[in-house]
């Protein structure tokens, strides 16, 4: 579980995000004893604050870096697919991803099968391979 400070969650809310077990194994490398897993921001003014937007260039550079096109909002948008319909519920699915269900059924339900989304939510780092820190990385 992740809580997401209401000046940072969608309609400035303050949210409790659960944490798919795949997804705890791909950031505990970043994990440090509390705080954020954003990077910390370069930019003077902001005085190496975290940073969405740093972040976010960090993953389009790894994603270019390995000839991988993203396009805005995928994260989001391919939680929302693969989780409903992993667990055939778009109330649970609005709730996690803080959207209407009327907007999940008609943009999300249907376009991925209840197998693929097992599959996607079972992709896991390999543990044989070295980390490279984001800050390292930049």
């Amino acid at each position: 579980m992740a809580i997401v400070p209401r000046n940072q969650g969608k309609n400035q809310r303050k949210d409790k995000v659960s944490l798919a077990p795949n997804l705890v194994e791909w950031l505990l490398p970043y994990r440090h004893a509390s705080g954020t897993w954003l990077a910390l921001s370069h930019a003077p003014q902001s005085r190496r604050r975290p940073s969405r937007r740093r972040t976010r260039d960090l993953v389009c550079l790894a994603a270019e870096t390995a000839g991988v096109t993203l396009p805005d909002n995928v994260g989001r948008n391919r939680f929302i697919a693969y989780d409903v319909a992993l667990h055939e519920s778009i109330d649970r699915t609005a709730l996690e991803s803080n959207n209407s269900a009327a907007m999940i059924e008609k943009d999300y339900r249907d376009i991925i099968t209840k197998e693929k989304a097992g599959r996607y939510f079972d992709i896991r780092p390999d543990a044989s391979r070295k980390v490279i820190p984001m800050t390292a990385a930049a």
